[in-house]
């Protein structure tokens, strides 16, 4: 009995589980999954045949003897262990267990790339700079969506061509393998400010809402002379740092 483990994001189409067998000959192959409550194997594929009641399990030959299991539509119920079992003399039994892979989605701050405050503070007339990021991205079509809701309504941001002054940009960290995004809206107004939420795109639609593949801020414009004299411009500050610098600005006023 051989084990071996497989890692698969959970946002991939497709995961494949594979042994390379030599001297086969004409004996089968089958694949079984263990099952998560029984502890029994369910089979799922006998030879080429499928024999799951779900056709998402198929034996997929890579010449010259690569016998993979491929599984399309994954899904989280997927993870576990499987079982590859050769039709020889003994039987021989290969063990594999699949697991699944959570892309983690947070919003960032532009510059230091630590986790933003859940609430950002902007003068009116600077410029919203926002940046997410996806670590364990999958590989291939996947991108970020950005879009902010208000008392107006929801409107992405990537396709905007209303407001003017908006800016995604959107690609993926070389070393570390991230996928980052940043967003920009140019001359803040009053009207920008509300729920700013970035979400991973590209994923099979049975994993669409999935939760924790998204993550939201809430966005504040301020408006008048007082709002100069706490911050510099182009700057968000957390709702901590708000609450600090108002007391001390009041404090000020009444020591005068």
């Amino acid at each position: 009995m051989k084990n071996q483990q497989f890692l698969c994001t959970l946002t991939v189409t497709t995961c494949c589980l594979r042994y390379r067998v030599t001297a086969l000959e004409r004996n089968l192959v089958s694949w079984s999954r263990v099952d998560s409550s029984s502890g029994l194997p369910e089979l799922l594929t006998v030879g080429f045949r499928p024999h799951s009641g779900e056709n998402r399990f198929i034996l997929d030959l890579a010449q010259p003897n690569d016998h993979r299991l491929r599984i399309s539509n994954v899904q989280w119920r997927d993870a576990g262990i499987y079982l590859c079992q050769l039709s020889v003399h003994p039987p021989a039994i290969l063990v594999s267990r699949l697991q699944l892979v959570k892309p983690v989605v947070n919003i960032i701050d532009f510059t230091t790339s630590v986790s933003a405050p859940r609430e950002l503070y902007y003068d009116s007339g600077t410029t919203i700079e926002l940046a997410c990021r996806v670590r364990l991205a999958p590989m291939g079509g996947a991108s970020i969506m950005w879009q902010v809701a208000h008392a107006e309504g929801t409107r992405i941001l990537n396709m905007d061509v209303t407001r003017g002054g908006v800016r995604v940009v959107t690609g993926r960290e070389p070393d570390a393998g991230w996928i980052v995004s940043r967003l920009s809206l140019a001359w803040a107004r009053a009207g920008d400010a509300g729920n700013y939420t970035c979400t991973l795109t590209g994923v099979p639609p049975a994993l669409k809402y999935t939760a924790g593949l998204s993550d939201t801020v809430y966005v504040h414009v301020l408006q008048g002379d007082n709002t100069e004299a706490i911050y510099s411009k182009g700057s968000a500050r957390s709702s901590s740092m708000l609450l600090l610098l108002l007391f001390s600005l009041t404090t000020r006023r009444i020591c005068t």
